[in-house]
């Protein structure tokens, strides 16, 4: 009961007021709960859940712009002379396997006539190359300029002979066997080859065979 109602209760003292006091014992009787504190029912906070990140693609590739490349062919060719000075390859090895990374510039043009996939070796890096050798036997791709040289058909196919031109860098490149060829795959690896898709194969043989420059940059 609550005791500031049993007060007034205590201080009726008539007749009338035992009645009423009589009456307000059995409200305070029956209605004692009202006087307790009111339950509350707590509500659990809700949980927040966060929303799904997606992880970010590994095989993203930032655009190469053709002037780059062009800028790019330019500065090599003014540093590495060889006879073939109508064409520059490009090869940004800055990119993925899975993107178009051989750039072929027409020099008297300042345009690229010709973008592919080209390969690398596995023991360089399954998605992005970032181990390179010059030691035969490695298994590994080289970087560096080099000089187109002979066509031939080979084991596989349609292909070309390079020589490297650093010394220490890639000049082991044709002991080595570094060729361009062909290979009928979605994504080839190599072992230092510089392996294009087919119908990509002859047309570039074809234009750079004889002397063209050949940059492999990896920054």
């Amino acid at each position: 009961m609550c005791p500031r109602l049993y007060k007034i209760a205590g201080n009726l003292n008539t007749m009338y007021d035992q009645y009423l006091k009589i009456l307000l014992v059995a409200a305070l009787l029956s209605g004692a709960s009202s006087c307790r504190r009111p339950e509350v029912t707590l509500k659990p906070r809700p949980i927040p859940v966060k929303s799904p990140v997606r992880p970010p693609s590994r095989h993203r590739d930032a655009t190469t712009p053709d002037v780059a490349v062009i800028a790019l062919a330019e500065a090599a060719a003014l540093e590495f002379r060889v006879p073939n000075r109508r064409h520059v390859v490009v090869i940004d090895y800055d990119r993925s396997l899975f993107a178009e990374r051989l750039f072929v510039v027409d020099m008297k043009k300042k345009a690229v006539i010709l973008r592919s996939r080209v390969s690398h070796a596995m023991k360089s890096g399954k998605i992005f190359p970032s181990d390179f050798s010059n030691i035969p036997e490695t298994g590994k791709s080289c970087v560096g300029a080099f000089r187109t040289g002979e066509s031939y058909h080979g084991r596989f196919g349609y292909a070309m002979r390079i020589d490297g031109l650093e010394w220490g860098v890639n000049d082991n490149a044709r002991r080595r066997a570094i060729v361009f060829h062909d290979y009928e795959a979605p994504v080839a690896y190599s072992k230092g080859c510089f392996i294009t898709p087919p119908k990509v194969n002859r047309r570039l043989i074809d234009i750079i065979k004889g002397g063209t420059l050949v940059y492999v940059r990896k920054s």
